[in-house]
């Protein structure tokens, strides 16, 4: 989304424009609630997590099933076999972990880390 300023009497630069923020944690179709409200609860964290990966995360539901994927690695969070909210931000960040390593150590050693 390109936003451009206000020209007052002409004075204004053509080249400037000002982007607006564009998230990293990307809801794909619909998720229950107890997903959105994890989603809220741990969006700072993810989102500091993502800048420093310097990648997108998108997440997608299917059933009690979270798939997570942020480049070529996705991964599947159970939401039945979750103990503590705490895995829920595990898994997401153990998938831009893996998807890090993949340029460096390769897809099989990269896709070890959340098998």
């Amino acid at each position: 989304m390109n936003i451009n300023p206000v020209c007052n009497d002409g004075n204004c630069a053509a080249t400037q424009s000002f982007k607006g923020y564009e998230p990293k944690v990307n809801v794909v179709g619909k998720v229950d609630d107890y997903v959105q409200s994890m989603l809220d609860t741990y969006n700072a964290q993810l989102e500091g997590q993502a800048n420093l990966y310097k990648r997108n995360i998108n997440v997608a539901q299917k059933d009690k099933a979270l798939f997570v994927n942020s480049g070529a690695v996705t991964s599947k969070i159970d939401l039945k076999k979750l103990n503590h909210a705490s895995d829920f931000y595990k898994g997401i960040v153990d998938n831009l972990k893996a998807n890090s390593e993949v340029g460096t150590k390769g897809l099989e050693k990269a896709f070890s880390r959340i098998v």
